[in-house]
């Protein structure tokens, strides 16, 4: 048997696609997490399985959740984003088989979101950001539920987290970091140690949505500002941009996912 997982895949956050692989008998489950509005125009966490929608159980029916990465471990489906509550304030955590798990942000009264959720062994990593009393979204993760804030370029602007993989006993923690200039500088964590991806023009906001390692190379994808204020489809890896065509050079596409074959 085996089971694993695309697990988060971006793109524009607000329009983000979660989706697992699983499989115990040879022939592959497919899971899609997301979103489904109700009458009401509530946003209803949840997610389809081989096509069959499952709701998940949100803090407040009245209020928006949203499911953005998932992951499957065994026979145990993982499913994380953010459930709003009564006060609306977006509560970061994941569901677990159905059931939820709040994670403790660094300002219970600030909205916080997982964007991303990954498993390694009895281990469970969600990554996104915490915002603090100034309102500055700090990035990180938690690992079973204790929160680690990874340090940012700028410490008074606002960073965040999109993608987390564990290869072996690293941790690569992929996303954004606002620098003085307010101007969002593209990169990932690996163990905490910040490495910043060389954009098309260092005076435009760029931004990473996934990340995927595969031996020693740490692939990277999401887009890259040019001049004319287009947003560059492409990905880096090991640092080294590549941009890719896309249907018209003068809108602005993204990458929203990256994967490596074996």
């Amino acid at each position: 048997s085996f089971s694993f997982s695309l697990s988060e895949c971006g793109g524009n956050i607000d329009a983000s696609l979660a989706v697992a692989l699983s499989s115990s008998s040879g022939t592959p489950v497919i899971y899609f997490g997301g979103l489904s509005k109700n009458s009401s125009d509530v946003k209803v966490p949840g997610y389809w399985e081989d096509g069959a929608w499952t709701a998940l159980t949100p803090i407040d029916a009245t209020k928006d959740s949203k499911v953005y990465s998932m992951a499957i471990s065994g026979s145990n489906v993982y499913a994380a984003g953010y459930s709003t509550n009564t006060p609306n304030v977006m509560v970061p955590g994941y569901w677990k088989d159905g059931v939820w798990t709040a994670l403790t942000p660094i300002d219970a009264t600030k909205s916080s979101m997982v964007y991303s959720i990954a498993i390694s062994g009895s281990n469970v990593y969600a990554a996104g950001y915490s915002t603090n009393a100034t309102n500055v979204m700090v990035p990180g993760y938690w690992r079973d539920g204790v929160w680690t804030a990874l340090t940012p370029i700028d410490a008074t602007k606002s960073s965040g987290g999109t993608s987390i993989v564990i290869s072996g006993s690293d941790v690569h923690v992929a996303g954004m970091s606002t620098n003085s200039s307010d101007v969002m500088i593209p990169g990932y964590w690996e163990d905490g140690v910040w490495t910043a991806l060389t954009s098309i023009d260092a005076t435009k906001s760029s931004m990473v949505y996934s990340i995927a390692i595969s031996g020693s190379n740490v692939y990277v994808a999401g887009y890259s500002t040019n001049a004319s204020d287009v947003p560059v489809p492409g990905y880096w890896e090991d640092g080294v941009w590549t941009a890719l065509t896309p249907i018209d050079a003068t809108k602005g596409s993204e990458v929203a996912c990256i994967a490596v074959g074996q």
